[in-house]
């Protein structure tokens, strides 16, 4: 026999030139396409949030925030039988001993007298507060157990 032809011969999962890579190399995986898509879905999803339009005007939006931040304070008095306290000044407003929320520059925030605002179930006291930038107003209403967002003041 010829050494010559002994190394010619076809191995399994190789070719008769003596490439020994398998046919399953060749492409991709399935765990590796699932990788692929999630990684392309997540792109898309963050584009797709960058250029989604925006709602209101940045007055409004701050307002409804905190009317919102106000909400899930009383809300969560109710459940828990906790009392929150607002705390507000020109520059922004938090709940005591919470994140501090800065207004955006040129953004005011009136109507909190002594700055100390309970939002207790029980004890939460009716006050309107005003979130302004140059001549858009919105006034956020809280009745004691609701709050309510509107154009223009109180």
């Amino acid at each position: 026999m010829n050494e010559g032809a002994a190394t010619n011969k076809t191995t399994p999962g190789g070719s008769a030139t003596g490439n020994s890579r398998r046919t399953r190399d060749l492409g991709l995986t399935l765990l590796e396409t699932l990788i692929v898509l999630a990684v392309i879905a997540i792109v898309s999803g963050a584009t797709a949030l960058t250029l989604a339009p925006r709602h209101g005007n940045a007055t409004e939006v701050e307002a409804r925030v905190l009317a919102t931040t106000i909400q899930a304070a009383v809300d969560r008095s109710i459940v828990t039988g906790s009392r929150d306290v607002l705390v507000v000044d020109d520059r922004g407003y938090g709940l005591r001993g919470g994140v501090y929320h800065p207004l955006p520059a040129g953004t005011t925030l009136a109507g909190a007298g002594d700055g100390d605002l309970s939002l207790g179930f029980d004890d939460g006291l009716p006050f309107d507060l005003i979130v302004s930038a140059g001549s858009d107003r919105w006034t956020v209403s809280f009745d004691g157990l609701r709050t309510a967002v509107a154009r223009g003041a109180a």
